[in-house]
């Protein structure tokens, strides 16, 4: 059985007890953490520039616009996961599909902690050796 894949920027194995991914999700980090701050930061500073000066009405559409997109975004968003390591007693299913460019994706779902979700590399293995990995440690694997 291959238990060492390799997927976009990283690798991906099956341990004993659970599967470890070595990507780079830096940036992910970046753009789930730092951007909405930023974000919502200038919501309130347009908002308290309306209320000081109280005639460019844009400025509160543009505030609230900001603060009400970095809210829904990140009720949307909550459900991503970045961990490098999950236990396989947790992994409810794996769904394999394509995304918009036309990339193979895993998404392993988590029954506590959200979506864990990583790109394959089908030129350097097969589907059947990773549907076979998946087996062997009797994770549930959905293709869409």
């Amino acid at each position: 059985m291959k238990d060492k894949f390799i997927i976009d920027r990283g690798t991906l194995i099956f341990s004993d007890n659970r599967i470890e991914i070595d990507d780079k999700t830096g940036a992910g980090w970046i753009s789930t953490m730092v951007l909405p701050v930023v974000l919502m930061l200038n919501g309130i500073v347009y908002l308290w520039i309306y209320f000081q000066k109280g005639r460019e009405e844009y400025h509160l559409w543009l505030g609230l616009f900001l603060i009400l997109g970095v809210i829904i975004g990140r009720i949307i968003g909550g459900k991503k996961n970045f961990d490098k390591q999950i236990l396989l007693n947790s992994i409810e299913k794996v769904i394999l599909k394509k995304d918009l460019a036309d990339r193979s994706v895993a998404v392993i779902c988590s029954k506590e902690r959200g979506r864990r979700m990583v790109v394959l590399d089908f030129d350097r293995y097969s589907l059947a050796d990773f549907k076979q990995a998946l087996e062997e440690k009797n994770i549930v694997m959905e293709i869409r």
